[in-house]
């Protein structure tokens, strides 16, 4: 039997071999931990299924946005709790927020979805 290193490691592994660029980094290890959430998954399908929802007649969700009450009456968590979800979805690229008197509306964003297909892409089987 091939004995291990002192870091417990195998000793057939190659570590000359450089990872490829398209290799997950640091931004696709975010992006899986920002949808590892259900809530935040619950979000986006809503903003992408709105009108499964009833609020594409809604006169507080006007064209393509869903207001933040919507969300709210939707969600059974704490508006602080809401709130972070938002803004994890926002800062991670796959949310637009838009500022309307007291409101916010949101919205999906279609790049931020795009790098998500593609990282989701590039763990598909040879």
């Amino acid at each position: 039997m091939a004995r291990r290193d002192a870091n417990n490691s195998s000793p057939n592994i190659r570590r000359d071999v450089l990872w490829p660029e398209s290799t997950p980094n640091d931004q696709t290890v975010r992006l899986f931990r920002v949808l590892g959430n259900p809530i935040r998954l619950r979000i986006l399908w809503l903003l992408a299924h709105r009108e499964e929802f009833g609020l594409e007649a809604d006169p507080c969700c006007d064209g393509d946005v869903v207001c933040v009450c919507r969300i709210k009456a939707l969600f059974d968590i704490s508006a602080p709790d809401l709130s972070h979800h938002l803004r994890v979805l926002r800062e991670a690229g796959l949310v637009e927020a838009q500022r309307a008197g007291i409101w916010t509306h949101y919205s999906l964003r279609s790049e931020g979805l795009e790098t998500a297909v593609e990282v989701m892409s590039g763990l598909s089987l040879p």
